[in-house]
């Protein structure tokens, strides 16, 4: 099928098509963080860890555009910017400028790590003992997989 066989697009579609990459729009993305900060409302909760690898982390794309690539962990506080993950420090980059409206970083050696860290900063300490036992485990079965 060549270009002129294609189908006509309504004018409201062509702007997904000339975009350097597909995105939802700024009104669907405060869309969905205002549901989010809805649901941590009703059960009093302040904070929300979502986790993505392999591109089956739907909830890091759904809450930042980032289409995870091998693992992404972030952190979402409402009336504060997302701090995302991710795991292998050249998908950095890209995921700054997918990820544009979250504080992207590399996820270092743990990742997980990292985002105890950013819960800590942002006043989350209940509970931080329990989090930092599931992370010390992870991190010993990941260094007991790892050659080096």
């Amino acid at each position: 099928m060549i270009e002129n066989d294609w189908p006509t697009l309504p004018p409201r579609l062509k702007p997904l098509l000339e975009a350097e990459y597909p995105r939802f729009s700024a009104a669907e993305m405060v869309r969905r963080r205002a549901a989010v900060e809805a649901a941590l409302s009703q059960v009093n909760c302040d904070h929300l860890v979502f986790y993505g690898a392999n591109r089956a982390g739907s909830a890091v794309q759904w809450l930042t555009q980032w289409p995870v690539t091998v693992e992404a962990i972030g952190v979402f506080t409402p009336g504060e910017c997302d701090a995302l993950f991710v795991q292998w420090i050249n998908h950095v980059p890209l995921a700054k400028r997918l990820a544009s409206e979250a504080e992207v970083s590399w996820g270092g050696e743990s990742s997980i790590r990292a985002a105890l860290a950013a819960l800590e900063q942002r006043g989350a300490l209940a509970s931080l003992d329990r989090w930092a036992s599931l992370s010390t485990r992870h991190s010993r079965r990941a260094s007991a997989k790892s050659p080096i």
